[in-house]
């Protein structure tokens, strides 16, 4: 059987080799990746993307320590109470006239005078804290 183009079924044209050699790169990919050449990609890859995958790496221990350090705070807070200052002589949590209150009358009744209500450091116990206790309460 014959086509249009002269040829029979399955018979191919011979090609001249310079014909086909010249006209090679049409069927043939532009290039051959070689190994080396994606090794280098690769590389290339790793140091641009290298500082990104560190800093979420970082990020990440951070986000960890994140609840360690709360708890820390908690139980920095539940141990000192930076709330409770030194004119917080009840421990009602609270600086008000009620500490004064109990400051004068142990000053008035010679009752036990802690050393820790010596608010000014001057060695005693006297009317003096007494005034530090209401000035704070004041304040506040």
């Amino acid at each position: 059987m014959t086509m249009d183009n002269g040829h029979e079924n399955g018979d191919d044209p011979a090609v001249p080799e310079d014909l086909a050699r010249d006209l090679g790169f049409l069927v043939r990919p532009a290039y051959t990746p070689r190994a080396a050449i994606d090794d280098d990609i690769l590389a290339g890859a790793r140091r641009r993307l290298g500082p990104i995958a560190a800093g979420r790496r970082r990020r990440r221990s951070i986000v960890r320590l994140v609840p360690l350090a709360a708890a820390a705070v908690l139980l920095i807070w539940l141990v000192v109470r930076p709330g409770a200052v030194r004119e917080d002589l009840d421990g009602n949590g609270r600086v008000d006239v009620l500490d004064a209150f109990l400051l004068a009358r142990a000053l008035r009744d010679g009752g036990n005078l802690e050393k820790a209500w010596d608010l000014d450091h001057d060695g005693r116990v006297d009317r003096h804290d007494v005034d530090l206790v209401l000035e704070r309460a004041r304040r506040l």
